[in-house]
């Protein structure tokens, strides 16, 4: 026994002795990558263009050149910004050579994350704005928020941005009513998807991947996040042309819309344009009252009153003209009569119960007045 436990004591030390095998280190996980390409007319960007349409002077002076610009589109496991919601695809577009570059990055399962995001870091190297649809809001913080709890740095994120939902909206919307992505699409850029998948329906499709590892279903929404991608780049273009040159856009809704961003902007003269022009279509009583806000601050009576006469004129703007007219003869050109016989049309139009008792006040306040003078 006592043999037995000596030998089996020189085996331990000679295990001891021996040369310890070096362990492999274990292999980082790494992220998959798709690319897609779309061929691209040069954009022609202005920084005053820029400036109309972000309404943010440090986004405009940041840009240098398309090369410059990173389109950026994520899809998530789902639409809300708590931390249990994560990217697991990115969309990353480039201008390079007359065309979109537009590389995907997207995860297999939860620890391809900080693979997929330092990869994202690399990829914005020398990007000078990123261009994002509601990316302010969701796609962006996002990112920040991943890569904070990955114990990475998101400088790279911290850069101008052109969120073009908004400029979207204040141009678009009156005529449009909806603003998504893809209705802009058709309705502004002419191109229409074929077999788009919806986005309420993406984060299914990955929850799907994780349990049967089957990718051809989410070809569908790599399709759909580089078509976003790239669409943002041809949105970006019109939105600067129209807010640069409204005059040329084809619809009247458009262009008052326009004028509403230039005459906040200060540039009065060119949405007095823009008015004028749209006054002649859909929305000419929108535009009658811009015009007659315009003349009315600038101190331009004679203008006004032709203004108004024409909205009274083509029967547009409900008693709007009417009690505008009364005031402006009341108290500018002092001519009580014309200023009750405006006020007593206003009642032969008027709708509500509540603006004819405003109507019936003034036009007994009229009444009086000329009953004092005779």
């Amino acid at each position: 026994m006592s043999l037995l436990r000596d030998r089996l004591r020189e085996l331990a030390k000679e295990r001891e002795r021996a040369p310890k095998a070096e362990e492999a280190p274990e292999k980082a996980a790494d992220c998959a990558l798709r690319t897609a390409s779309f061929p691209l007319k040069p954009l022609r960007l202005t920084e005053e263009g820029l400036k109309l349409l972000t309404g943010d002077e440090e986004a405009a002076k940041a840009y240098r050149s398309p090369e410059g610009l990173a389109f950026l589109d994520v899809e998530t496991t789902g639409l809300s910004r708590g931390a249990g919601t994560v990217a697991f695809e990115i969309g990353l577009g480039r201008i390079r050579g007359g065309r979109m570059e537009v590389c995907q990055l997207w995860m297999r399962d939860y620890g391809e994350e900080e693979a997929m995001l330092r990869r994202l870091m690399e990829l914005m190297d020398g990007a000078e704005l990123i261009v994002s649809f509601n990316g302010k809001n969701f796609d962006v913080p996002m990112l920040e928020n991943r890569m904070i709890l990955n114990r990475l740095r998101p400088s790279c994120l911290h850069l101008p941005q052109i969120d073009l939902m908004y400029p979207a909206r204040r141009m678009f919307k009156l005529r449009l009513k909806s603003c998504t992505l893809t209705h802009l699409e058709e309705r502004v850029l002419g191109h229409v998807r074929k077999d788009d998948v919806p986005g309420v329906e993406i984060p299914a499709l990955w929850w799907q991947f994780l349990k049967d590892k089957d990718e051809a279903p989410l070809e569908k929404v790599f399709e759909h996040n580089a078509q976003d991608v790239f669409s943002m780049a041809l949105l970006l273009q019109a939105l600067h042309d129209g807010h640069l040159s409204p005059l040329e856009m084809a619809e009247a809704a458009d262009v008052y819309s326009v004028g509403r961003v230039l005459e906040r902007a200060g540039n009065v003269e060119l949405a007095e344009r823009c008015y004028i022009r749209a006054s002649e279509g859909t929305v000419r009583s929108l535009s009658g009252v811009a015009l007659n806000r315009i003349y009315r601050r600038q101190g331009r009576w004679d203008e006004q009153q032709a203004a108004l006469e024409r909205m009274a004129h083509a029967g547009s703007g409900g008693v709007f003209p009417y009690v505008e007219l009364a005031k402006l003869y009341e108290h500018r050109f002092r001519n009580i009569p014309l200023a009750l016989r405006a006020t007593e049309s206003a009642m032969t139009v008027c709708t509500t119960e509540e603006e004819m008792d405003e109507l019936r006040k003034r036009r007994a306040r009229l009444k009086a007045r000329l009953e004092r003078r005779k």
